[in-house]
């Protein structure tokens, strides 16, 4: 298949079929990321559950970073597919250029202003004095180190966009496998203990980029970077950002939120801390299968969109609602009824594993509509228009879940926190369901293509008598 080839099928191939082709490598490589990261956490836990601890403080500044990267990837991605569905190839390498540049400014900015202030981002995200220290020692290289995270993030998802699915699943699956390796050797064979599951990481990441050089200069791909292309196009970057930043707010407010639940906890010890860290990890893991199939989605949802073709859009949406739905289901089951060996995995404390369980089933109660919520964010910035799904993203995240998490334990204790997600779960998808009808009315999208199709036919039919 001829590289322009790749990106026409997303206007004509089937939509299962692409929809299979895009995510199943993507999602596969996200949930290994995602398992890397609670293997991780399991060799922390050997340490200590106040190493688990820390490392729960460290994960919304890891967040932080980490949105500022996919956030930039997938404004790129999102118009880059625009580009090409408009058959505007020049553009879309203008914007792969654009996207190495702001990798360039973005780690000379976010690296050094972090380090700078460490201790008090630490405190304010809720580390006690007696977990600070390691808390410090994991996110000092971390940090340091995250210019490997954000080149990884931003170019696997520019990757993608282009309807290549297969190197970003290969350069994830190699960084995956790398950190297995390294985290044992580093943790205990060297003794860095906390130090070494962050060096593990960094270096597993920089294998993981070697990668994507060798690829991005090679003749596989279809977009190129361009010399007299680099200089900051601002153009570009607002398209990049009008899109982006609603990865970039939504992911930063789910660390604000994750600093305040780490605070909340705070009077109920550090083991509740831990349980919201284990939670959040596993968490994570479930989620992986509906956020691969949004990054197969874009493209998909972008080139369509931007030839026009709306039908495919919709159905487009719908048979990613339904899949993602399945997704979700399995994860309320999994959470609701076999919470106890999943908290075994980390700890062998009983108190721990008891604030885990509680953590785990009252976090899954809205699950089965989530599904449905993220693939409709995931078409709100597929057709560039990322108001809605930035919306109803921090009215969650800072509108709902901060103020149930402020008041609910006041009168339920540690429950309260567990409470306050599927509160603010159930009221963000209610306001996304709005947004999405909105949108679909203001871009003539039908609602539900089905109809359109029954109708197309019957006509066909009716010419043809």
């Amino acid at each position: 298949m001829s590289k322009n080839q790749r990106s026409e099928r997303l206007g004509t191939e089937k939509i299962s079929t692409l929809l299979y082709q895009l995510s199943l490598p993507s999602t596969f490589a996200m949930l290994v990321n995602a398992l890397y990261n609670i293997i991780d956490t399991i060799f922390v836990g050997f340490i200590g559950e106040k190493a688990i601890a820390a490392l729960s403080i460290v994960f919304p500044i890891q967040n932080i970073l980490a949105a500022v990267a996919v956030g930039t990837g997938v404004g790129a991605s999102s118009y880059i597919s625009r580009s090409l569905g408009a058959n505007n190839k020049e553009e879309a390498n203008r914007t792969i250029s654009q996207s190495l540049t702001l990798f360039i400014l973005l780690s000379m900015i976010m690296i050094p202003l972090i380090l700078l202030y460490l201790d008090p981002i630490l405190t304010i995200f809720g580390a006690s004095p007696a977990i600070l220290s390691l808390a410090k020692e994991y996110a000092g290289i971390i940090i340091f180190g995250s210019f490997t995270t954000f080149f990884n993030m931003i170019f696997n998802n520019i990757i993608r966009g282009e309807g290549n699915a297969k190197v970003p699943m290969n350069s994830m699956l190699i960084g995956a496998i790398g950190n297995i390796i390294l985290d044992p050797i580093f943790i205990f064979g060297l003794d860095m203990g906390v130090k070494g599951a962050a060096l593990a990481t960094i270096l597993a990441n920089g294998i993981s980029n070697i990668y994507l050089i060798v690829f991005l200069a090679s003749d596989r791909i279809e977009l190129k970077i361009k010399k007299d292309c680099l200089r900051p196009n601002f153009k570009i970057i607002k398209e990049i950002y009008s899109v982006g930043s609603t990865n970039i707010l939504m992911n930063s407010a789910n660390s604000i939120v994750i600093g305040f639940m780490n605070n909340q906890l705070t009077p109920f010890g550090d083991k509740a801390i831990a349980a919201l860290g284990i939670m959040l990890k596993i968490n994570t893991l479930v989620f992986m299968p509906c956020f691969g199939l949004n990054q197969g989605l874009l493209p998909i949802i972008g080139y369509n969109y931007g030839a026009r073709k709306k039908v495919r859009v919709s159905e487009a949406i719908w048979t990613g609602i339904k899949y993602s739905t399945v997704f979700m289901i399995l994860g309320w089951i999994l959470f609701t009824f076999f919470p106890e060996p999943l908290s075994y995995i980390f700890t062998r404390d009983s108190e721990l594993i008891d604030l885990t369980v509680d953590a785990f089933r009252y976090n899954a109660i809205a699950f089965p509509l989530i599904g449905s919520q993220i693939v409709l964010s995931g078409f709100f910035q597929g057709v560039g228009k990322a108001l809605p799904a930035l919306l109803s993203s921090l009215l969650r995240q800072l509108g709902f879940l901060i103020p149930a998490a402020y008041i609910l334990p006041k009168y339920f204790g540690v429950i309260g926190v567990w409470l306050a997600y599927p509160v603010s779960d159930f009221l963000s998808i209610f306001l996304t369901y709005i947004f999405a009808i909105y949108v679909f009315r203001v871009l003539d999208i039908p609602i539900y293509y089905k109809k359109i199709e029954k109708k197309q036919n019957k006509e066909t039919k009716n010419r043809e008598s």
